[in-house]
């Protein structure tokens, strides 16, 4: 149960008014957490942090060294053997992947290819051709020779890695069924879906990250903050979605009354029409909960009742994990660097430099004495 502090709740009404997406006036924002004092800042306004800070994470994540440190083996992580070829090529395949395991990835794209040129038109040997290419930082071809592989078969892995591409070049149109895909046949220890999982939010593929949260928290992917904060985000693009879609949809409107006068007496409460909507709807209950609205969702995606109460709910549980973050880890980098962008949003840039400033000194802090 969520606490009542006044203090954590008083910047409620920004929440509403993002996830109502209304157009504000100039200078508007700044004053939605005036509620706010400067010793407790409005943290759930960060929770929408925007697309070029995630792209930029992304990027960072997705660099060749992180993806071989993460994978600390990739060797036997990612690239495919025991396929069958022919001989010769089987010998240059062989060769291309020893080669990728010793951190030669020119010498092993050289290899991969004579592989294909002497028979090999296996997917197997595409994907690892592309992996060396990505490591060797030729996205495009790694690209290329990805949709390849998977033309010629369907690999779990090599989805996974042109997912990555395509979401480093944001060509978000190609990787979204990719990401469906790869959230509908999720597996325990798959260790390339903590570097996908910011692809999910950039390519505002809102319901599928909810199951990627989850996979992370069953995994242990991510440190405990690290998770909240990302559930956080991806549950408040969640309530986002929903409410956009009650927006659109006929008999919406007497729901949103709610929502609207939450935003407008900054209250934590839009639960003023969950009685009617349960009322007028033989499947909604009072305990309804994120898992079961979403299987109600895909039979009922213009019930404006089950909208209504999926967006209000997934809110609540976004400000939770923010609440929680907050809680059990002051001073998470995580949460800093939200805190930060929540600044940024509202030109209180000085504030936000700031941050980064702290965060970047811990950080030297942390290499010099390990040192």
């Amino acid at each position: 149960m969520r606490q009542s502090v006044h203090s954590a709740f008083s910047c409620f009404a920004a929440v509403w008014q993002r996830a109502l997406n209304l157009v504000q006036k100039k200078g508007e924002s700044s004053n939605l957490c005036a509620a706010c004092s400067k010793s407790t800042p409005c943290y759930l306004e960060i929770i929408r942090a925007s697309k070029s800070t995630r792209q930029m994470q992304f990027a960072l994540k997705t660099t060749p060294y992180y993806t071989s440190r993460i994978l600390r083996t990739p060797i036997t992580i990612l690239l495919i053997s025991g396929f069958a070829i022919g001989q010769t090529a089987e010998k240059s395949a062989q060769s291309g992947r020893d080669a990728f395991s010793s951190g030669n990835y020119a010498q092993a794209v050289e290899l991969f290819k004579r592989a294909l040129a002497n028979g090999a038109a296996s997917a197997e040997v595409q994907s690892d051709l592309g992996l060396a290419y990505q490591m060797e930082g030729d996205h495009p071809q790694a690209i290329h020779h990805y949709v390849e592989a998977l033309r010629l078969q369907d690999l779990p892995k090599t989805r996974e890695l042109l997912a990555i591409e395509r979401c480093r070049f944001r060509d978000y149109s190609n990787a979204l069924p990719l990401l469906t895909k790869i959230a509908n046949d999720l597996s325990s220890g798959d260790r390339l879906i903590d570097v996908l999982s910011p692809c999910y939010l950039l390519a505002d593929d809102a319901l599928d990250a909810i199951k990627i949260a989850d996979n992370l928290s069953a995994a242990g992917a991510f440190p405990a903050d690290q998770l909240l904060i990302y559930r956080g985000d991806v549950l408040m693009q969640a309530s986002n979605f929903f409410i956009s879609q009650l927006q659109k949809t006929s008999g919406g409107g007497g729901y949103l009354q709610f929502i609207q006068q939450a935003r407008d007496t900054g209250s934590e409460n839009a639960r003023g029409g969950f009685e009617s909507a349960i009322a007028r709807s033989s499947y909604l209950r009072p305990d309804l909960s994120i898992e079961d609205g979403l299987s109600l969702f895909a039979a009922h995606s213009s019930d404006p009742a089950l909208l209504y109460m999926l967006g209000v709910i997934a809110g609540e549980k976004s400000m939770d994990a923010i609440q929680e973050c907050q809680s059990k880890y002051p001073d998470s980098p995580w949460l800093a660097q939200f805190k930060a962008q929540m600044f940024a949003n509202q030109g209180q840039y000085e504030q936000a430099e700031q941050i980064y400033k702290q965060l970047l000194d811990r950080k030297s802090t942390r290499l010099n004495s390990s040192h």
